[in-house]
């Protein structure tokens, strides 16, 4: 959920506060029954936690990861956060 999202952030900046960037995949992986392959479909997208993160934490560089497969969904997603990054769709 958002609190160990926001609470790992904090914690990760008050222990080491030169920190100030962090890429943050949008889907929670699900480490047992889901191959790597439902890992990419069957967890949803979170888009609205990374966005969150911005705003609770607007002094630090967010970039989001995960689902992004065109510049277009990509300049959506700059309104909200710092950074967009493109994965696979980079190269499939």
């Amino acid at each position: 959920d958002y609190e160990h999202l926001y609470d790992f952030v904090s914690a990760v900046h008050e222990g080491a506060p030169q920190t100030k960037t962090f890429i943050v995949h949008a889907r929670t992986a699900i480490l047992k029954g889901l191959s790597p392959k439902q890992n990419r479909e069957i967890p949803p997208l979170k888009y609205d936690f990374v966005h969150r993160l911005k705003r609770d934490f607007p002094h630090l560089e967010i970039i989001i990861n995960g689902g992004i497969n065109d510049l277009t969904h990509a300049h959506t997603h700059l309104d909200h956060v710092d950074g967009v990054m493109i994965g696979r769709a980079a190269y499939n």
